[in-house]
């Protein structure tokens, strides 16, 4: 990660883009305010971020805790989402009075089953309470206020307002506060961190952060490392940032077909099992029936839906119930029984079975004979 030198006792680092890209993450981090911290007693840290990984976010805020350098940051534009966390490790905290602070809950996806999902939310709930725990150690608010911060929507703070709730330090004096309103709900951060990318004359794609050249070996390196079409060593560092983000927006959306198709998939399956149980019970289910049984090898996997449908067994008709019981009824399950095999017993009348075997009826102790040598002729009764 760059940075560069105020005076002899003062270095900066330019914040500017998402937590978790190649140049703003943990490790990197972590290397450069310790390299700063052999050299400098302070250290600045100018912002303009709209969040990024939980979790990287926190090596960054820890990194900075460690650190004995005076650590004072500077909101050139937004502070959004996990950037605030980040910036309660800092000394002081302050904000152009044309920038922003916005507070939102943690948000993640998870693919799996119904376990997987219940462990996802577990851990977003423990994210919100550590960014509640953020919140009011390091500011006026108290818990019943702050939790308002994480209801799911997102909430956008002023420089002013952010003072008055003693989130940061001070404010200092913007470019043009008039330039920028405070933000509508339903307003994505992106849009803002744009306007703000426009004002400070920053490349609009948001891989492109404002630090010093590449070299053509390091742009070399990052082009063969991500892959990327239509750029050389010789390209400027704001084409081959573009080029990352066409590169990063086709990775989306294989992965989202990848995504669709599994969901196709497993879709299919499903289906398959259904239509499977049902020619083996001659039946049709309804579609009530089979909405639940859908949602259901979604959430718990296509093999614990098929288990359960083969817990279903199969309905006695009307007719089967009305001559069941008849002469007629006993002639027609006997004569059905005759081509039965040891093994087709064993599965459907396991009970029957084992009563031939122990009868005494010489007509019945044949039958049994006959069918146990038939399944087993090297060890015949």
């Amino acid at each position: 990660m760059k940075y560069t030198e105020i005076d002899s006792t003062t270095a900066e680092i330019k914040f500017y883009g998402y937590i978790g890209t190649w140049w703003i993450n943990g490790k990197d981090f972590d290397d450069t305010i310790e390299e700063i911290g052999k050299r400098y007693k302070n250290l600045n840290v100018r912002v303009h971020c709209y969040g990024g990984e939980v979790f990287e976010g926190f090596v960054i805020h820890n990194a900075l805790k460690r650190s004995k350098l005076t650590k004072r940051f500077f909101v050139d534009g937004v502070a959004a989402s996990m950037m605030p966390i980040v910036m309660f490790a800092a000394d002081e905290i302050w904000m152009a009075d044309n920038a922003f602070l916005m507070f939102h809950a943690p948000s993640g996806g998870v693919w799996g089953n119904a376990k997987d999902m219940f462990n996802q939310g577990k851990l977003l709930k423990n994210m919100e309470e550590i960014f509640l725990t953020g919140l009011t150690k390091n500011s006026k608010i108290k818990r019943a206020d702050a939790e308002k911060y994480i209801d799911g929507g997102d909430h956008w703070i002023t420089a002013q307002e952010a003072k008055d709730l003693g989130i940061i330090t001070g404010t200092t004096d913007g470019v043009d506060p008039a330039k920028i309103d405070k933000p509508d709900t339903g307003v994505t951060v992106e849009a803002i961190f744009g306007q703000y990318a426009a004002i400070m004359g920053m490349p609009q794609s948001n891989h492109a952060q404002n630090t010093t050249n590449m070299t053509k070996d390091e742009k070399q390196t990052f082009i063969t490392k991500h892959g990327l079409k239509n750029v050389t060593a010789d390209s400027s560092d704001t084409a081959v940032y573009a080029a990352l983000d066409v590169a990063m927006a086709e990775k989306d959306q294989k992965i989202n077909s990848l995504q669709q198709s599994q969901e196709g998939s497993v879709s299919a399956q499903i289906d398959a099992v259904i239509a499977a149980r049902e020619s083996a019970l001659n039946t049709k289910f309804t579609d009530a029936q089979k909405t639940k049984f859908v949602a259901l090898g979604k959430a718990a996997g296509v093999q614990s839906l098929k288990d359960l449908l083969e817990e279903i067994k199969p309905m006695l008709k009307v007719e089967d119930l009305i001559t069941e019981g008849t002469e007629a009824g006993k002639d027609a399950k006997d004569k059905e029984r005759e081509a039965w095999t040891f093994a087709t017993w064993q599965e459907k009348d396991p009970a029957g079975l084992d009563k031939l075997s122990r009868s005494d009826d010489p007509k019945e102790k044949a039958a049994f004979a006959k069918l146990y040598n038939a399944e087993f002729p090297d060890a015949k009764l």
